[in-house]
């Protein structure tokens, strides 16, 4: 069995900026703002098992106002209603009958047996309600804070009634929301039933091959026209409508590509780096620059004045919610201290870089492994190495399945020329390996026990 070591230099857990947008609903009051409606078609209904869901960041509210996340006329609503606290808000949704009353609730302000969540302004939240034939319920950041049974939740369908967005538009009646939507999907299955992860880094919904999502608003192409397979559909606006990047309001949301590790690592000559992802969004891929101008810190941010090189391209996975990783060598490293980073490119060219990685590589001096003597022995063999600077020194001795022998050197050496006799007398007769590690030189041998 084959034993790699490899001289691991630095671990940097990062992420890469966001790139899409999301839908920046402005008003100055309830009675004047934007938001978006679409018309109901008969491939759109749903009565007894649905989910709506979305990401919502809200700016403020007034007083005595009840801004709209969602709502269909004389079906249901989805708004903002008191805060528990000082500066706090919480939600509710409500069905309603052919004379618009609330016949059925769910709510987070601890009314009806409800559970208290006091949701802050200036803070995104993953907000969904959802029924499954029996039981309706509503979830914040994936916690269930109130459930209900109520028959009532089996929504009618009535010809017409418009769903709005962002907005309760009724030309006499209007109550708009101050903040900002993503992600938002209305669904004809329960896709909740009990609590559930999600996370400003979690992989935004697919955009195709889901049959149960019947409207879906991701606004990455900042349009307003969906892109699943399930229905064909243009929603329409109410006022001019306004996009940000995600990163562009103070609490972001989750993030394209999520860097989990970004390391370089000196094996022989060259540098290897290695990175890992948790999750991507219309990745094209990585380009790899590299510099040897001084820096104080690995920050993205101070690299400006930096002077960086492309040396080489990856392609990246598009779309995954599932770790993948990368490595490219550099085979003609500089010397002296030299800097690494990712430029992670989305496939519509927008691109962030990583945070930064350091290494020392010395082509001055030479470091050299030669070949124990006596090989094979018995029961003793020395093993010669040779220093060109001073460096850190591991030597160590493994057997075939990979289990560690011996350390034999473990400090930093001179330069110089080393003897280091190793003795068997206790093993049986095979096949050993040792390794020897140093600042920048990784090399493993083979020698065999004779008895």
């Amino acid at each position: 069995m084959k034993i790699i070591t490899l001289l691991l230099i630095l671990i940097s857990l990062t992420t890469f900026g966001q790139n899409v947008k999301v839908l920046d609903l402005t008003s100055n009051s309830y009675s004047s703002g934007t938001s978006y409606y679409v018309y109901i078609g008969s491939q759109m209904q749903v009565t007894d098992k649905w989910t709506f869901e979305g990401w919502l960041y809200v700016d403020s509210r007034g007083e005595d106002d009840y801004p709209v996340i969602m709502d269909r006329k004389t079906v249901f609503s989805w708004y903002l209603i008191d805060g528990t606290e000082q500066d706090t808000y919480c939600i509710r949704f409500v069905a309603r009958n052919t004379n618009d009353a609330i016949i059925a609730s769910l709510r987070c302000d601890g009314v009806d047996g409800s559970t208290i969540k006091a949701m802050s302004f200036g803070t995104w939240y993953h907000v969904a309600v959802s029924r499954d034939g029996t039981t309706a319920r509503m979830f914040i950041n994936g916690t269930m804070v109130h459930n209900s049974t109520d028959a009532d939740f089996v929504l009618s369908t009535p010809e017409g009634n418009t769903v709005n967005y962002g907005a309760r538009y009724w030309v006499d009646y209007e109550r708009f929301l101050d903040g900002a939507l993503d992600e938002m999907r209305y669904s004809d299955i329960a896709r909740y039933t009990s609590n559930f992860t999600i996370t400003k880094s979690t992989l935004p919904h697919a955009t195709s091959g889901d049959n149960n999502t019947i409207l879906l608003f991701n606004f990455d192409n900042s349009d307003l026209t969906n892109s699943t397979s399930a229905n064909t559909y243009t929603a329409l606006s109410h006022g001019t409508l306004n996009y940000k990047s995600w990163d562009g309001l103070p609490d972001v949301l989750p993030l394209p590509v999520e860097l989990t590790s970004f390391s370089a690592s000196i094996v022989g000559k060259g540098v290897i780096l290695n990175w890992e992802t948790a999750t991507e969004v219309n990745n094209y891929g990585f380009e790899i620059e590299r510099s040897s101008t001084p820096l104080g810190t690995n920050n993205p941010s101070q690299a400006e004045t930096r002077e960086w090189e492309t040396i080489g391209f990856t392609e990246g996975h598009g779309n995954s919610n599932s770790p993948k990783d990368y490595s490219f060598v550099d085979n003609d490293p500089l010397n002296g201290n030299i800097s690494y980073r990712l430029k992670q490119i989305d496939i519509n060219g927008a691109f962030e870089y990583s945070d930064i990685v350091t290494i020392k590589i010395n082509k001055n001096f030479t470091n050299k492994l030669q070949q124990n003597h006596p090989n094979p022995f018995n029961p003793s063999t020395v093993i010669t190495y040779e220093l060109g600077d001073k460096n850190f020194v591991t030597l160590k001795v493994y057997n075939t399945i990979g289990q560690e022998i011996a350390t034999l050197v473990n400090k930093e050496q001179s330069a110089g020329t080393y003897e280091v006799q190793f003795n068997a007398e206790d093993l049986p007769s095979g096949v050993y390996f040792y390794s020897l590690t140093t600042d920048n030189f990784v090399s493993i041998k083979k020698m065999i026990l004779i008895r």
